[in-house]
């Protein structure tokens, strides 16, 4: 037959040669970084890794350099190169199928990655409106065993996994850590945190929930990278080499942070030095660079900003209710005061009895027995027998004196500058009556809104606004 033309046997084979040599051509384009037609041994050396995926492993380059470097020239040609290639069954074809299936199975895995998150998500009420509020208090009801109020991290773990199905969305052990990472970080980021260190409240909770599903998405996200080095050793050791992270480096920046120098950012992740990088480190370092919860930090601003003004309404009410229990204890030491004051005076009564001991207590203020009671009889009086300055003290004891003996005087037929038996009875009765006036104008003297001029016996326009209810 003739040497000049194809037979169809031949054409097959020539059509596939053509297949073949692109593939080399295409492949040899890609290592010779220079674009000198030649490829050097550094370059081979560098591209040396790429052959796994074609089907020919490279354990030594210098070796195969030499290999292939037929006419020892120091230097690959593409002839050689498509020599050595064609002895080796290079396949680029298989590789990029295998490359497909690797793409589909990736796909398959965030499928399956997604599907979990979303079940965890509708699995946790960390919404605001009454329904989702309610779902969460039922939700700690649920979790809190022990029925006081407060979940501890055991109780937390268990109740994540019974009423959360969080066993059936993670391993037993990274359940644990997640739980472990969540509890702690509830506690941390309440800005005024339960006094019991060691429990979450119903208060904290949300805070708990939302953390918990962070860091069930980091947990992924770390399971990701933790994939051994190019043998898959080292692979779920839950610890994150620097080879692991840089193989990662891609998903780390769909993830949301760009990543340009590689070694730097690991020795940033990698805050104890030891040389990997522990999941803790990891969401420690995702938290701050927001790796794929860009939308979740609304929530979670939002859940913190929930607890905050819970935890003021809690102290207002703490306050309003000390106040309100200090008030009733003015006010059952002024009844129980005044309850002494009149128990101690005479009556106001005009039957003989009345009026004898009214005329007792007079002669015992009347000192000096001239039937006539000055005003500091009238004190000395008031304090002895009536403990006046006992009931309101010494200062407001003058004040009331002094204002019941002036109303007193001219009621009777006494002189203008005493009170006689007479006006005696009227004098009491003011006693009693600025006893409570008195009372009263402490209640208004207040002070302004930071307690200035409290208690100097002047009421201000802004004392007298705010307490003008009394």
């Amino acid at each position: 037959e003739s040497t000049d033309n194809f037979d169809p046997q031949e054409f097959r084979l020539y059509l596939q040669y053509c297949r073949d040599f692109f593939e080399y051509s295409s492949i040899f384009d890609e290592v010779d970084k220079s674009g000198d037609g030649t490829i050097s041994k550094e370059e081979f050396k560098v591209s040396a890794p790429k052959f796994k995926k074609y089907g020919v492993p490279i354990a030594d380059s210098d070796n195969v350099f030499r290999e292939v470097d037929t006419d020892k020239r120091g230097t690959i040609s593409f002839a050689e190169f498509c020599d050595w290639a064609s002895q080796q069954e290079l396949d680029r074809e298989k590789a990029d199928r295998l490359e497909a299936l690797q793409a589909k199975a990736d796909a398959k895995t965030r499928q399956d990655r997604m599907a979990r998150m979303t079940k965890l998500r509708e699995r946790i009420p960390n919404g605001y409106s009454a329904a989702d509020k309610e779902k969460r208090r039922a939700l700690f009801v649920k979790f809190d065993d022990s029925k006081n109020g407060k979940l501890t991290e055991d109780e937390c773990l268990t109740g994540s996994n019974k009423h959360l199905e969080m066993a059936n969305l993670a391993p037993a052990k990274d359940v644990e850590v997640i739980n472990k990472a969540a509890f702690n970080q509830a506690k941390a980021a309440a800005s005024k945190p339960s006094a019991d260190s060691k429990s979450v409240d119903e208060n904290e909770f949300n805070l708990y929930l939302i953390s918990l599903r962070d860091h069930h998405e980091l947990n992924e996200m770390f399971i990701e990278m933790d994939k051994g080095d190019a043998k898959g050793k080292s692979a779920g050791d839950r610890q994150v080499t620097k080879e692991e992270f840089k193989r990662a480096v891609p998903k780390v920046e769909a993830w949301g942070k760009k990543v340009p120098d590689a070694d730097k950012a690991f020795v940033e992740v990698d805050t104890d030095g030891k040389g990997t990088i522990s999941f803790e480190e990891f969401c420690a370092w995702a938290s701050k660079h927001h790796l794929d919860v860009e939308e979740d930090d609304k929530t979670k601003d939002e859940a913190h900003k929930l607890l905050e003004a819970k935890r003021e309404e809690e102290a207002n009410a703490m306050k309003r209710k000390e106040e309100d229990e200090k008030a009733a204890a003015v006010r059952d030491q002024r009844a129980h005061a005044l309850a002494n004051l009149e128990a101690t005076l005479p009556p106001n009564g005009s039957s003989p009895a009345e009026r004898a001991r009214r005329d007792e207590l007079f002669t015992k203020f009347d000192t000096k027995a001239n039937g006539e009671l000055t005003l500091d009889e009238c004190a000395e009086g008031s304090n002895k027998h009536l403990r006046l300055d006992e009931i309101c003290g010494k200062e407001n004891a003058v004040i009331i004196n002094r204002s019941a003996f002036t109303s007193a005087k001219g009621t009777g037929t006494g002189k203008s500058h005493t009170v006689d038996k007479s006006e005696f009875q009227a004098y009491t009765v003011a006693l009693r009556n600025n006893y409570e006036l008195n009372e009263m104008f402490v209640e208004m003297d207040k002070g302004d809104s930071k307690g200035k001029s409290s208690g100097d016996r002047q009421v201000t326009k802004e004392e007298f606004l705010s307490l003008i209810h009394i």
